[in-house]
């Protein structure tokens, strides 16, 4: 479906935003039943959902969008019911360049294609909206920041995440492990 990416003025942008804002990075993503937006601690207190974030990680996705670094959380809100339903994070990787993919819906919208409509504008729209922007990602004890060039992401085996992540990115073989899979999408000569 059409996903459309709105930033801090409203204007729909198909071009890169602008990496030396000085007020708050707020992006809104747009789906036909969701929005994503950036993810704060007073919306997710007072937004009457069923979903249990950690104070530390909202404190901290919400600092980074307030410091305008992209690396952070999505809150996804089901436009019908205006609910917070769910998260998606595209936080600091392992490994220089890459960033970690994780995501938490609802369990009693799971098996309603809430998981791909949330997931999918991450991976393939945000992600390369950071990529023309030039952002670079932290990685590691010790790096610096490197560009941005995969997305990484485990999930157990048979698991509905591992559904998703199959439709969505490349599965790392030999990279299996106590019955998890490893999936990769890279973003720079994709």
């Amino acid at each position: 479906g059409k996903v459309d990416i709105f930033f801090n003025d409203g204007e729909l942008r198909k071009k890169p935003f602008p990496a030396h804002q000085k007020t708050a990075l707020r992006v809104h993503i747009c789906t036909q039943r969701l929005t994503l937006q950036p993810i704060d601690a007073e919306s997710v207190r007072n937004n009457g959902h069923e979903l249990h974030f950690r104070e530390t990680d909202v404190g901290r996705w919400s600092e980074r969008w307030k410091s305008n670094n992209p690396w952070s959380a999505f809150a996804v809100l089901e436009e019908a019911s205006n609910k917070i339903i769910g998260r998606v994070a595209l936080d600091y990787g392992d490994r220089p360049g890459y960033a970690r993919l994780s995501y938490v819906v609802s369990e009693a919208l799971k098996g309603q294609g809430y998981e791909s409509e949330m997931v999918a504008p991450v991976v393939h729209q945000w992600a390369q909206q950071l990529v023309q922007r030039g952002d670079r990602i932290p990685s590691g004890e010790g790096f610096g920041p490197h560009p941005f060039m995969a997305i990484d992401a485990t999930a157990p085996r048979g698991s509905t995440e591992a559904a998703l992540f199959d439709s969505l990115m490349t599965r790392i073989e030999g990279k299996e492990e106590d019955d998890m899979i490893h999936y990769e999408k890279r973003v720079i000569g994709d």
